[in-house]
């Protein structure tokens, strides 16, 4: 088992392609993405960073910041605020897809650290109803902090942020919500291949367990999802099982009641898989970042 194991599971998925993936996987990301806060005021950071805006992505993406070296850390301006939040294109481009209204219900069942829900409310601008959801008590403080730093009170106000075990929501909350984020836990192979340690102990039952896991989360948020909301399910990971391979399983198991969804963003910047897209360094630039965007059939 470990790394000899690792390539050689990834190279029978990936093929010829897996020698440039896993360069790019290894190599440091190029480009720092700064998604701008539109709740902070204070306008005095500008003046401490060089970067640049990005035109390409000018017309989807919110207000943002292009560096091919790294922003300093948003905390370092001393604001009540924190001016951006940092995080990969392809993260930022994910939420931008959900389409949250002022009267939206809205639900993120693995919540922390919060990237995603935080850039869909920066394009909303307007308050929301929310449930946030983190079922570590550590990561789940990481995610309250987090919010804490980015948003006034009278957004804050109309969260409810709290630890249980999605995937309890199926059950508890049964088609309460209009759309919700699941990113699910994962193998982050770009995580694992950056840690000696954790890729000498690497296994192939590593993604079979999780898959078990992603689609008990992904059942119970689904049958939290009212008919005709929305529901966009992603992860980090590159192997079909934890990613295609679920939306499949859905499928079967709710017949007639889910709906595939495309994007034109998902069309521009992702590729498409048999169900869903995914961005992958070696090619987008971006990633990895897994994406299936579905509706519930009425």
């Amino acid at each position: 088992m470990g790394k000899e194991t690792f390539h050689q599971f990834y190279q029978s998925l990936f093929g010829d392609r897996w020698a440039q993936l896993h360069e790019a996987l290894v190599s440091p990301i190029k480009n720092t993405v700064a998604v701008v806060n539109p709740f902070n005021m204070d306008e005095s950071w500008r003046s401490h960073i060089q970067a640049t805006t990005s035109p390409e992505w000018s017309g989807i993406l919110l207000p943002q910041l292009v560096s091919e070296t790294p922003f300093p850390a948003p905390s370092t301006f001393g604001l009540k605020l924190s001016p951006y939040y940092l995080l990969d294109y392809a993260s930022a481009l994910a939420a931008l897809l959900l389409e949250i209204r002022p009267k939206t219900l809205y639900a993120d069942f693995c919540a922390a650290p919060g990237g995603k829900s935080l850039v869909s409310l920066f394009k909303l601008q307007q308050p929301l109803k929310a449930l946030l959801n983190e079922p570590s008590p550590d990561r789940l403080r990481r995610l309250k902090n987090n919010f804490a730093q980015y948003l006034p009170e009278n957004i804050l106000a109309d969260f409810s942020m709290t630890s249980f075990d999605g995937r309890r929501f199926g059950l508890h909350r049964a088609e309460n919500f209009d759309v919700i984020l699941l990113d699910v836990p994962c193998s982050s192979e770009r995580h694992v291949l950056l840690d000696q340690k954790e890729l000498e102990h690497w296994k192939p039952k590593r993604s079979k367990q999780l898959s078990e896991l992603q689609f008990s989360l992904l059942c119970s948020a689904f049958a939290a999802l009212k008919k005709g909301g929305q529901l966009l399910y992603s992860t980090c990971a590159l192997t079909p099982l934890e990613n295609e391979r679920q939306i499949e399983r859905l499928i079967k198991k709710r017949p007639g009641q889910v709906e595939v969804l495309s994007h034109p963003i998902l069309e521009t910047y992702f590729e498409a898989r048999s169900q869903g897209f995914i961005a992958l360094p070696d090619r987008q630039g971006m990633g990895p970042l897994y994406c299936c965007l579905i509706k519930k059939m009425a």
